[in-house]
């Protein structure tokens, strides 16, 4: 429903409609269509999703979205259009067909890993391997709660979600039994997307700083209150803390 607002109209093919990566590959200057179509929609999201009446219960953002802009250097639009054909290239089939060996969630991570690795400063993902033997160590069982407070792009929830799963196919949705705290919105929001690619109907993944006593009044803090079974991290380094704080 919400990519139905924005989609071009296209009478060659099938649907009539083109979905919103389609509609991405056809333009002539995707940094601008990026910038001022499909970034403005989701800084709206929240709002949208608040008012779906279908929804029992509206999906856990707050506020995620609202600083989501996309800049690009003017000299960088060939680069961005190169990667956009290559992501289409590599993963176009797979992204479309429900029946595709690889789904959604496995691209995405894929992806994150690639920008990780490839990436000398800022952020690093923790690698799969690692945080499979991470969660194993712990053990944790279905029903049973674990929190992330530095989640990065959601890696370690990601696997704690995978071995719940594996310990009970049957498990059903885990939203309430996994929360994530990041200090950084851009990593917060990317971790948000991530854990929806897995199946929860409403990730908690919030913005906030782990290290700060918080209000319960305050989103995270009210999370960052309460008690888990487990502490699940990988712990970042090298950050600086100010004195008043």
């Amino acid at each position: 429903q919400i990519a139905q607002r924005n989609l071009q109209y296209d009478e060659s093919h099938p649907s009539k409609q083109l979905s919103w990566w389609e509609d991405l590959l056809a333009q002539k200057d995707a940094g601008n269509h990026l910038a001022t179509v499909t970034f403005p929609l989701l800084r709206t999201l929240e709002n949208y999703l608040a008012n779906l009446k279908k929804h029992s219960r509206p999906l856990e953002l707050n506020g995620l979205m609202n600083d989501a802009y996309f800049q690009l250097d003017p000299t960088k639009t060939e680069a961005l259009h190169r990667l956009i054909n290559s992501i289409n290239m590599l993963f176009g089939d797979s992204i479309f067909d429900k029946y595709s060996r690889h789904t959604e969630s496995e691209l995405f991570e894929y992806l994150l890993l690639e920008a990780s690795q490839n990436n000398k400063v800022g952020q690093v993902c923790t690698p799969p391997h690692i945080a499979r033997f991470m969660v194993s160590l712990l053990d944790p069982a279905p029903g049973q709660t674990i929190i992330d407070p530095a989640m990065g792009a959601g890696t370690l929830l990601v696997s704690a979600l995978h071995y719940l799963r594996e310990c009970d196919p049957g498990i059903g949705d885990s939203s309430e039994s996994l929360v994530g705290i990041e200090l950084d919105n851009i990593q917060a929001r990317i971790s948000w997307v991530n854990l929806m690619l897995q199946g929860l109907k409403s990730p908690r993944c919030l913005q906030g700083d782990s290290l700060l006593e918080q209000s319960s009044e305050d989103p995270s803090g009210a999370l960052l209150n309460k008690q888990y079974d487990f502490v699940l991290s990988d712990i970042p380094f090298g950050g600086r803390v100010p004195a008043q704080n």
